[in-house]
């Protein structure tokens, strides 16, 4: 086979998978490992999260030095706010199948207290099942360095 032949061959190859690279969306790029993610990155993410154009309403996120997750959620014009205690809460994600949405709650972790008790928050809520899995996970690790009286603290290395 000459190089001539070899060239033509390989032509549509080089084509096919430089389109590959130039069209991968950004938001399927790889995030840091949680983990290791300071406070201030984790609720960056979070508001990053809240102001994804494909929500319904706009999540805003604020900690407060003890360990309080202000939440603030803008849709029609109609704003709503309130504090999520972080110190002992477990997130929880769950499918509200009646509006299409996956909501994420905070439960405050008691003992004798079922994980499905009245009493968790909401925290956040999403079309997509990735951001509400998400989510759970950045609310996990901002809770993980709190107690009752402390700001979240990241984690030792």
């Amino acid at each position: 086979m000459t190089m001539r032949c070899l060239g033509l061959l390989m032509a549509p190859v080089l084509a096919i998978a430089s389109g590959c690279v130039d069209g991968y969306p950004t938001q399927d790029e790889p995030m840091r490992n949680a983990e290791q993610m300071t406070p201030a990155e984790l609720l960056a993410k979070l508001n990053d999260l809240g102001g994804a154009e494909h929500q319904e309403a706009r999540w805003r996120f604020q900690l407060a030095p003890d360990c309080v997750l202000a939440v603030s959620a803008r849709q029609d014009g109609k704003r709503l706010s309130w504090g999520v205690p972080l110190a002992g809460m477990v997130p929880l994600a769950r499918l509200d199948k009646a509006r299409g949405v996956y909501q994420v709650h905070a439960q405050p972790a008691s003992p004798g207290v079922p994980a499905a008790a009245p009493a968790a928050l909401l925290v956040f809520e999403t079309p997509r099942l990735i951001d509400s899995a998400l989510a759970r996970s950045v609310l996990f690790h901002l809770a993980r360095g709190c107690t009752a009286t402390t700001a979240p603290t990241r984690p030792p290395a």
